[in-house]
Parts: structure tokens; C-alpha cells; sequence
């Protein structure tokens, strides 16, 4: 059912809100940022659990919005990072062009958690690295060279998940997930191939190991309000990622997210920087995250949300 709530996606709206952050003077500019985050932590609450907003591109049905108990958690964590890392921006004198960057990254992970199939999430999963990219080479100095490595590991990344869709897509004839109306049967990413690349795909938002080296690297080098944003929205739409392809789970993920919260914990004792501390601790968080999805099961899901929740919470607003 497309209710009225659901008749302009919330990703597209504040794709237009960063334009105008870019365009307006500073006060206003930031003023508006935290206002649409206000309007959508409204929006996000009071759509009905199903809402969906289905239209055409290129003849493939694309879900623009797509509510159910997951989604609606992350568009709420997402929308209230954004009333607060908006703030800190202007507290501590971020250039409005920075916060465009930041907002604009903010509407791509929404419009990615939002999304009732996999063609508009890869849509909105490259917007959120070309965001996310222009958000670190903003700060320029060692930024950009880090920015570079960063833009580098998600073009990656990207590449693969597409390659895994557009598999799935030949298995099961749709984009839709499961849960729309007219979707597949059966959830997730098609098994085998698509599997092993969708896995190392989103393994690198998430920071598996051995794919995880853009964090230490990225994180500590872009201005510290940009470092709010960037801790918290692509690892997290990365574990929400990890959800919609393997929706009951997989034992080597779960496996990877215990070793994830192992390595990075341990790498985190040895750094003398804060913010590559937090990088690496970053890392560990998201293990558990991941060893939660992996295990599968509707307890253990509910946990690794619960920690997406709690570690956005204390994570972002400590950065």
C-alpha cells in the first residue's frame, strides 16, 4: 500500500535538502539539515509497518520505500545521527560545502536502508561511496590521498555486490526482495557465486578482515565533524546490507564476525591516535553486528539491530 507517507521517498528528499545546505548561508543551511532530519524521524515513525512505493526504470519495478520492523529502526538511528552530527557541524565551524558532502551521505544511506529491492540499494550504495568520498577529499592534505584509497575499496565492493545482483537476477527473474509484494519466493542473495561475492562485496562496508584497512586509514583523516558521519552510516547500512543478502544467515559470516570482533578489539590496545583507536574499535563493534546476522535466527537479528542501535548511539556522538 502506497500511503501518503510513502508517496516521496525520504532519501530523495534529503538528497534535495544537501543541495540547499550547499546553496543557503551557513545558519540557514545547517538550520534546514537539522530541520528535514527532525521531519524525517517524524516520517520514518509514523509510516505503517508494509508501506511501499513501487515505480518503473528502465521496465525493472523499482521500490523506492519499503518499511518493515528493520528498516524503520535504521531510518530512526539514521534521522536522529543526523539532527546531532548536523549540529556539531555548525558548533564546530564545519564549511557548509563539508556538510552538503555529509547530509548528502546521510540521504544515500537512508535511501539504501529504505529500498524494497536490489537494484535501487546498489543505486543508493554508489551514491553513498561517491558521498561518503567527497566528504574525505573536502578536508584535502593527507585527506585526499586517503580518499582516494577509501573511493578505490568501495568502487571494489560495489563491483562485486552488482555483479552478485545481476546474478540473483538471472536466478530468480526479479529485483525485489522477498518481502514486497510480487517478490520472490524465496529471501537474500541467490547461493553459490552471488553469495561468496555479495559477501566480500558488503564485507568491505563492514570491514572483514583483510578488507578493512580503509577504516585506520580513512577515518582519522577528514575533519572531525565529518568523522561524526562517517563512523556511523557506512559500516551500519553495510550490516543492514548483510541482512537483506543472507536474511538466515551464514556460518562462515557469523565465523568472520567473531574474528572481526577479536582483531579489531586487539589492534585498538595498540594505537596511540584516538580516532585510529576508534577506527579499530569500529571494527570490532561491527563484529558482533555481523556474527549476529550471520548466526541467523530472529533472537540473534534482533541483537546485532539492537548493537547497530546502541553503537551509533555512543559511538557517533564519542567521535
Amino acid at each position: 500500500m502506497a500511503t501518503a507517507l510513502a508517496a516521496i521517498p525520504p532519501g530523495v528528499v534529503l538528497l534535495a535538502v544537501a543541495i540547499l545546505i550547499a546553496v543557503l548561508p551557513r545558519r540557514a543551511g545547517h538550520a534546514l539539515g537539522v530541520g528535514a532530519s527532525v521531519v524525517t524521524l517524524a516520517w520514518v515513525w509514523a509510516a505503517p509497518h508494509g508501506a511501499y512505493l513501487v515505480t518503473e526504470f528502465l521496465g525493472f519495478d523499482a521500490v523506492l520505500f519499503n518499511i518493515d520492523a528493520f528498516s524503520r529502526l535504521m531510518g530512526l538511528i539514521f534521522a536522529i545521527t543526523g539532527i546531532v552530527a548536523v549540529l556539531y557541524s555548525y558548533a564546530s565551524e564545519a564549511e557548509s560545502l563539508q556538510t552538503a558532502f555529509a547530509f548528502s551521505y546521510l540521504a544515500s544511506s537512508v535511501g539504501a536502508v529504505f529500498a524494497g529491492d536490489w537494484l535501487t540499494l546498489i543505486f543508493f550504495w554508489e551514491l553513498m561511496a561517491v558521498t561518503s568520498t567527497l566528504l574525505v577529499w573536502h578536508y584535502r592534505g593527507k585527506a585526499v590521498r586517503a580518499g582516494y584509497r577509501y573511493a578505490i575499496f568501495h568502487g571494489i565492493g560495489g563491483t562485486l555486490l552488482m555483479a552478485a545482483i545481476l546474478q540473483t537476477y538471472a536466478v530468480k527473474g526479479t529485483f525485489l526482495f522477498a518481502s514486497v509484494p510480487g517478490g520472490p519466493e524465496l529471501a537474500g542473495i541467490a547461493g553459490g557465486l552471488p553469495a561468496a561475492l555479495a559477501a566480500i562485496g558488503i564485507g568491505v562496508n563492514v570491514g572483514f578482515i583483510g578488507l578493512h584497512t580503509w577504516l585506520p586509514d580513512t577515518y582519522p583523516r577528514p575533519h572531525i565533524a565529518a568523522s561524526v558521519f562517517l563512523c556511523v552510516f557506512t559500516t551500519k547500512t553495510g550490516v543492514y546490507g548483510m541482512y537483506r543478502a543472507f536474511p538466515d544467515g551464514h556460518v562462515v559470516i557469523a565465523y568472520m564476525g567473531g574474528a572481526m570482533a577479536v582483531l579489531g578489539a586487539t589492534y585498538a590496545l595498540f594505537q596511540n591516535d584516538m580516532r585510529r583507536l576508534l577506527s579499530y574499535h569500529i571494527q570490532s563493534q561491527v563484529g558482533y553486528m555481523i556474527a549476529g546476522v550471520g548466526i541467523g535466527g530472529a533472537l540473534a537479528q534482533a541483537g546485532a539491530f539492537a548493537h547497530v542501535f546502541n553503537h551509533i548511539l555512543y559511538k557517533g556522538y564519542s567521535s
